[in-house]
């Protein structure tokens, strides 16, 4: 299978995974839903990807057991993995955090870059509900200048070439 650009992605792409299915009942006892959402931010903004399942937003840390992190392409591999008592990270750029006390978990990066682009992952395993999983292939645009970068010149242009040839017109007056 080659490698696809970004506009050749799925929007919300969603991946079912069953486990423990019997085939006799058809009955499933475990459902992960993950879905790939392709997501924009502008270069020099700030990127927030929070990982929850969108159907239940209050639900308590204490049933958490395990946070992964990941970036699964590009020029560096990104990786979070906490226990809730330790965790170990390559996190080394302090323009990327995780805000992780608190639900859903966070992942921030500030001042985004064309480097940051790629696909990230988050997987929450938990007591009560299984796991969480959520994919982002993370794109990012050139800023948006303000149309007065372009509009100031132009009218500061137009009066300097009115005002020269007014001055032109006054001088060619005097001398005939």
């Amino acid at each position: 299978m080659g490698r696809h650009a970004p506009s050749d992605l799925l929007l919300d792409l969603a991946i079912c995974q069953a486990s423990s299915l019997q085939v006799s009942s058809l009955q499933v006892s475990s459902l992960q839903v993950s879905s790939l959402q392709v997501v924009t931010y502008p270069a020099g903004g700030a990127v927030t990807l929070s990982c929850s399942d969108e159907t239940n937003t209050t639900r308590n840390l204490s049933d958490i057991t395990q946070i992964n992190w990941r970036r699964e392409d590009g020029p560096r591999s990104l990786y979070y993995v906490s226990d809730g008592t330790k965790h170990d990270t390559n996190f080394s750029d302090p323009r990327i955090s995780l805000l992780s006390a608190q639900y859903p978990p966070i992942l921030q990066i500030t001042d985004a870059r064309a480097g940051d682009a790629g696909n990230y992952s988050c997987k929450i395993t938990m007591v009560s509900s299984g796991v969480i999983r959520k994919s982002w292939s993370l794109q990012i645009s050139d800023p948006v200048r303000s149309p007065l970068i372009y509009i100031i010149p132009s009218v500061i242009g137009l009066i300097l070439i009115i005002t020269a040839g007014l001055i032109y017109c006054k001088f060619c007056s005097k001398w005939k």
